[in-house]
């Protein structure tokens, strides 16, 4: 981070204790990761200890590492039966609200389509034929304890000088998605991209064309 965001972040520090103070309230919970900034704050006031290797919070329903300044996911595959109940009590138990792993999801989503398609009740079998997709899927689920994405925008000492937002999306017969980047560009011509937010859909059970997608 910068120098300037480091100030940033101490003048907002200030003006939040000068707020609670007025309305005689006690600060007692805040977590910030960057040490330089935690000097600001009132003794008793941060919730974890600095010198901690992995101390995690949640933020936007995800995993938060305060150390390193990381989005992380926290898996834990249940054992669920194979019906059509337990393949969407699965596939729904990632929470992934910035759409980080939109793609991964989306072949979930699609097998529990599938079932759908099949007319196959709550409690019905997986069928064999999506038996081994599902297989693979939560083969692949463990994996996502592995991604670790970074909460900042722009790296450390990055002196951003342009920023511009770009959009994609695309469609086809299985599902549609749309994803959004941050491209920065700096004082000294460097460029740096970061995935913003994606989001992903199975295409709708109803037909349709893919350029109406």
């Amino acid at each position: 981070m910068c120098a300037h965001a480091y100030s940033f972040g101490c003048r907002c520090i200030c003006i939040s204790i000068s707020v609670v103070v007025y309305c005689m309230l006690l600060l007692v919970f805040y977590v910030n990761w960057s040490r330089t900034v935690k000097k600001n704050f009132p003794p008793g006031t941060i919730n974890y200890d600095s010198d901690s290797e992995h101390h995690m919070e949640r933020a936007p329903g995800v995993q938060w590492c305060v150390t390193s300044d990381e989005f992380q996911f926290r898996v834990i595959v249940k054992e669920n039966p194979l019906t059509r109940r337990g393949v969407l009590s699965t596939a729904a138990s990632v929470f992934d609200p910035l759409g980080f792993v939109a793609p991964f999801i989306l072949v979930g989503k699609r097998i529990v389509q599938q079932m759908c398609r099949y007319k196959l009740s709550w409690d019905d079998t997986l069928l064999d034929n999506l038996r081994p997709l599902w297989e693979s899927w939560l083969l692949d689920l463990k994996n996502l304890a592995d991604v670790k994405i970074q909460r900042c925008y722009v790296p450390p000492n990055f002196k951003a000088l342009h920023y511009e937002l770009h959009h994609f999306s695309d469609a086809s017969v299985s599902g549609y998605g749309e994803c959004s980047y941050l491209r920065v560009i700096s004082t000294s011509g460097e460029v740096h991209c970061t995935l913003v937010m994606g989001r992903s859909r199975v295409a709708p059970t109803k037909v349709t064309t893919t350029p109406r997608l």
